[in-house]
């Protein structure tokens, strides 16, 4: 512990102890504890959500990927977004040789030729970034309809909160996904998402988890 904290420690044990002394109540104590600490965590503690339905959305080779969408081929040979200097991504099979983001493309290439034993060699793919944004502004849309506020810190990262989709899909069980969208951009535009009734209190977190996990593997579905 650095000489400040020390310093502030100390001026802290000496307020204690001189209103200690001072005190015409010895038990200001239990009373501060009781009548002003306990409230302010009870009042925390019920503000507090009693699970996390936070989801974090990572699109493994994105980039290598959305070339695969417009050239096919790309899906079945060794292949990577990049030069010799540098890969920023490769593809599956190109994983299968040692191929890594951030590895210099001359070494992804040698591996690939001296691991298939001249059988095959890596593709590479120039860069597009046009393409990515178009396509992450795509992923974006199709995950806005389960979260209008999830936030994307990258073209291939997003962060999400299922708890607003699922306390309306949980607690009307014929809404449809549409319905269940229209409504959550409704509230997130009054900046107010409030539940029909807190999922805790309605069924166990087996059940919740297992919605969610339905929910994620739609969302991969699309």
């Amino acid at each position: 512990m650095d000489e400040n904290s020390n310093k502030r420690i100390l001026e802290m044990k000496q307020r204690l102890a001189e209103k200690d002394s001072n005190a015409s109540n010895q038990n200001w104590r239990s009373d501060m504890e009781r009548n002003v600490i306990d409230p302010q965590i009870e009042k925390y503690r019920t503000q507090r959500r009693p699970l996390s339905t936070s989801v974090v959305i990572d699109m493994d080779s994105f980039f290598i990927s959305c070339h695969i969408l417009d050239q096919p081929h790309l899906a079945h040979i060794p292949a990577c977004v990049g030069g010799t200097s540098m890969i920023s991504t490769s593809n599956y099979v190109a994983r299968k040789y040692g191929v890594r983001a951030a590895m210099p493309g001359y070494l992804g290439s040698t591996l690939v030729k001296e691991i298939s034993e001249g059988k095959e060699t890596l593709t590479f793919v120039k860069s597009d970034f046009k393409l990515y944004k178009r396509k992450s502004a795509e992923v974006k849309a199709i995950l806005e309809e389960y979260d209008p506020k999830l936030k994307m810190y990258s073209l291939d990262e997003a962060y999400m909160d299922m708890m607003p989709y699922l306390e309306v899909k949980m607690n009307n069980t014929t809404m449809a996904h549409e319905a269940i969208t229209k409504h959550l951009n409704t509230t997130a535009s009054n900046n107010n998402l409030k539940a029909h009734l807190p999922l805790h209190e309605a069924f166990p977190d087996s059940t919740i988890h297992t919605d969610v996990q339905n929910l994620l593997n739609s969302i991969r579905q699309k």
